[in-house]
C-alpha cells in the first residue's frame, strides 16, 4: 500500500469561512482547510475487495475525529476503524469510479471539515464460467457412495489467449499450471473425505487475477484422532484428544459422563485439534453398551460423531476408567485413660492400648480412605518408627490388604518418640499421613507405709518421692478419713482394728494417671500414742487436752515440760488400765501460750505376765522413743 501514482493528490482552496454555533452551552467553530491523499492499491479489478486510507500531509496538529466517504456506486460509507480511518470497498464492475472523501477533525474548540474528491480506474477481470462434472449441488461437489469420485472440470466458453491459469485439486499443496483449456481436466478423488478445488486465473494485460472455488464432498466425514493418555487414571483425570477433522464436517463429542462438547464446521481440514475433558467421577458402576453385544463394565465411553452433507458418522474410543485417588488425613488412637485423638495431642501414655480405626464408606473415623473397591483393593498400612538413638526401627502393620480388611487394629507401644504413619496404596498412588508422638513414661505411684508394724493404735507415715512432672495426686486411706491431696507424703492415725485398702492416684503433665494400692491390716497391740497436737480452746472433747491413748497398762507415769525443761504437769491416773487424765495447757491455773512442749513417758503393759510388757517407745520410722513432742494451738 502506498500514494496512488495515477490519481492526484488534491488541495481544497476554499475561501475561510467560521461559523459558530451555541449548542448545549458550547461555542463550536467550523472552518474549511485542510489537505491530504488516498492511498490505496496499484491496479484496482473488478470483483475484488482492496482498502483505501487517507493521508494527511499537512503539519496541523489537529485530531482526525470521523471520515465519510460518498461512492458513485454505492453511496455514503463512514470509516469506522481509528486512527487510521481506512475502508474496504468491493467493486463489482469495472469502468471509472469516483469517490468523494469528507473529514472533520478537532482542533482546540474547532471542529474543521476538510473535503476531496477523488476519480480512479476499475480494470475487467478474467471473466471465465467454471464447469464441473458431477455439477455443483446445494454449494458441493458430492459423492455419498464412498466410492471414489473422477472430478472433471472445464471452461465454458474458451479463454483469450491472454489468459493464464493455474489450478490446485486440493488433495496437496501443489500447484499445477494449465496451458490449454480446450479440453476436459480430471483428477480422482478417494472416498470418505472433503477437499477444496481451486481454479487460479489471470489477465496479463492488466494483472487482474480472479479464483474460483470447488468443495468436494466424497463420503460421510472420516475424523481420527489419538489420545495423549490411555492407561487408567485417577480421577479428576484429564482426558486429551487430537483430533483430525476434514472440512464441512460439524462435530460432537460425548464424553460418557453426561457431557457434551460440539465442533462447528469449517471449510478447511483441521489436523491437531485438542479436545480435553477432566472426570471429576469415578466410572464405578457405569455399565455401557457397545456395540450390539458388548458391556463395557465400569468405564465410561467416548463417543465421536461427525455430520457433513453426506450424512453422519460415529466413531466409538476405546473405554475409559477413571480411578479415586487414595486420600488419608488422620487417624485415630485410643488410650484407655483418657481417649486421644493423635490429630491434636502429641503425648500420650505408656502402657495403654493403642487403637487403629479404619474408615469404611459410611464410617466416621478419622482415616478417610478415598476408595472404590469395584476396581481395586487398597492396602493400608501403620508403620511406627521408634526415633530413639538406640533404636530408630520401624515397625510395619498391615490391617487391610486386598479385598479383606480388619476394622480395628490394637498396639501396645511402651514410652519414647515414635513417627506413626499411615499409608493407603492403590493402583493410583498411595497417600500417606504421618504424625510424631511422643509417649510419656507413667510415673510410679509406690509408696512405703513407715511405722506400719500391724499394730494399732499406731501413726503410720507414707513415704513417697515425687517426681517434677507430677501436676495432681490424692491419697485414700480406706478408714472413711477425708481424702488427702495436699501433703505429698501424709501422716494417718489408725486407732481401731481391721483392713484397710490405701489408694495413691498421681497424674503427671502428659495426662498420664498411675494408681497403687496397697492392703494395711491393724489388730491391738501394747502400745501407747500420745497426740502430736491438742487444742485447749476446742469443742471437740477429743482434742480439748491432751491425754496419752493407751489400754491394757498395768502402770504409767507421763510428764509435761517446756522446751526450756521446766515441768508443767504430770500424771500416773489409770483407770480400768487407761489413762485417766489429760493435759488442758495451763500452768498453775494460767493458761499456757501457743508452741512446741516436750513429753516424756514410761509404762508398762499388763500381759498376764508377773513383771507386765515394758513400752517400748513411739515409733519413728522404724526406732522407737519415749520422748517426743507436740503442739499447744490457741
Amino acid at each position: 500500500m502506498r500514494q496512488n501514482k495515477f490519481i492526484y493528490s488534491k488541495k481544497m482552496k476554499i475561501y475561510p469561512v467560521i461559523l459558530t454555533f451555541l449548542f448545549l452551552g458550547i461555542f463550536v467553530n467550523i472552518g474549511f482547510s485542510q489537505k491530504f491523499s488516498l492511498i490505496y492499491s496499484d491496479t484496482l479489478c473488478s470483483e475484488k475487495i482492496y482498502t483505501f486510507q487517507i493521508r494527511d500531509t499537512t503539519s496541523l496538529n489537529s485530531k482526525i475525529d470521523s471520515v465519510y466517504w460518498y461512492w458513485n456506486d454505492t453511496g455514503l460509507m463512514k470509516s469506522k476503524q481509528k486512527p487510521t480511518f481506512r475502508i474496504t470497498k468491493y467493486f463489482s464492475l469495472s469502468g471509472i469510479h469516483s469517490v468523494k472523501v469528507i473529514r472533520f477533525r478537532k482542533d482546540s474548540a474547532r471542529i474543521i471539515k476538510d473535503s476531496a474528491t477523488f476519480s480512479m480506474k476499475i480494470f475487467q477481470g478474467p471473466q471465465i464460467t467454471l464447469l464441473t462434472n458431477p455439477a455443483v449441488e446445494e454449494g458441493f461437489v458430492k459423492s455419498c457412495t464412498n466410492k471414489e469420485l473422477n472430478l472433471a472440470i472445464s471452461l465454458k466458453e474458451l479463454p483469450p489467449p491472454n489468459y493464464e491459469f493455474a489450478i490446485n485439486w486440493g488433495m496437496t499443496d501443489t500447484l499445477v499450471k494449465i496451458d490449454d483449456f480446450s479440453t476436459a481436466k480430471n483428477n480422482i478423488y478417494p472416498p470418505g473425505s472433503a477437499f477444496t478445488l481451486k481454479l487460479f486465473s489471470k489477465d496479463t494485460t492488466n494483472h487482474c487475477e480472479r479464483v474460483d472455488t470447488v468443495f468436494i464432498i466424497t463420503g460421510p466425514p472420516n475424523v481420527t484422532y489419538e489420545r495423549t493418555e490411555i492407561v487408567p487414571s485417577c480421577q479428576p483425570k484429564r482426558e486429551g484428544l487430537k483430533l483430525n477433522i476434514p472440512p464441512f464436517a460439524g462435530v460432537g463429542i460425548s464424553f460418557g459422563d453426561s457431557t457434551f462438547l460440539s465442533i462447528k464446521a469449517l471449510k478447511y481440514r483441521r489436523e491437531d485439534t485438542l479436545v480435553s475433558h477432566t472426570y471429576i467421577t469415578s466410572s464405578c458402576g457405569k455399565d455401557v453398551l457397545i456395540g450390539s453385544d458388548t458391556i463395557c463394565k465400569d468405564c465410561f465411553v467416548i463417543t465421536i460423531s461427525a455430520t457433513n452433507v453426506c450424512g453422519p458418522s460415529i466413531t466409538v474410543i476405546a473405554p475409559i476408567r477413571t480411578y479415586d485417588k487414595p486420600y488419608v488425613n488422620g487417624f485415630e488412637v485410643t488410650d484407655p485413660k483418657p481417649s486421644l485423638n493423635v490429630d491434636t495431642l502429641t503425648h500420650f501414655c505408656s502402657g495403654g492400648e493403642f487403637t487403629f480405626l479404619r474408615n469404611s464408606s459410611r464410617g466416621t473415623a478419622p482415616i478417610h480412605l478415598g476408595m472404590n473397591e469395584c476396581f481395586f483393593s487398597d492396602t493400608i498400612t501403620f508403620s511406627f518408627k521408634d526415633l530413639s538413638p538406640s533404636k530408630n526401627d520401624t515397625t510395619f502393620t498391615s490391617i487391610c490388604d486386598g479385598n479383606k480388611c480388619d476394622t480395628i487394629y490394637h498396639l501396645k507401644i511402651e514410652d519414647g518418640q515414635f513417627l506413626v504413619s499411615v499409608k493407603q496404596a492403590n493402583l493410583c498412588g498411595e497417600s500417606i499421613f504421618s504424625k510424631k508422638i511422643t509417649v510419656a513414661k507413667k510415673d510410679t505411684a509406690k509408696f512405703e507405709p513407715v511405722g506400719y508394724d500391724g499394730c494399732m493404735p499406731v501413726n503410720i507415715f507414707f513415704k513417697y518421692n515425687q517426681s517434677p512432672d507430677i501436676t495432681d495426686f490424692y491419697w485414700n486411706f480406706g478408714d472413711g478419713s477425708p481424702k488427702d491431696a495436699s501433703n505429698v507424703s501424709p501422716t494417718h492415725r489408725y486407732d481401731v482394728e481391721g483392713e484397710f485398702k490405701v489408694t495413691h492416684l498421681i497424674q503427671n503433665k502428659y495426662n498420664c494417671q498411675n494408681q497403687y494400692d496397697t492392703v494395711l491390716s491393724f489388730k491391738y497391740c501394747e502400745n501407747m500414742y500420745i497426740p502430736n497436737a491438742f487444742i485447749p480452746d476446742s469443742r471437740n472433747e477429743k482434742i480439748k487436752v491432751l491425754r496419752p491413748i493407751a489400754a491394757k497398762l498395768r502402770e504409767y507415769n507421763i510428764e509435761i515440760f517446756t522446751s526450756w525443761g521446766e515441768l508443767l504437769w504430770k500424771s500416773a491416773v489409770l483407770e480400768n488400765g487407761v489413762p485417766a487424765e489429760g493435759w488442758d495447757g495451763t500452768y498453775q491455773g494460767r493458761p499456757c501460750p501457743q508452741g512446741v512442749y516436750i513429753w516424756k513417758a514410761e509404762a508398762t503393759f499388763d500381759d498376764g505376765t508377773t513383771g507386765g510388757k515394758e513400752w517400748k517407745g513411739e515409733n519413728r520410722n522404724g526406732k522407737y522413743y519415749k520422748v517426743g513432742s507436740f503442739t499447744l494451738i490457741r
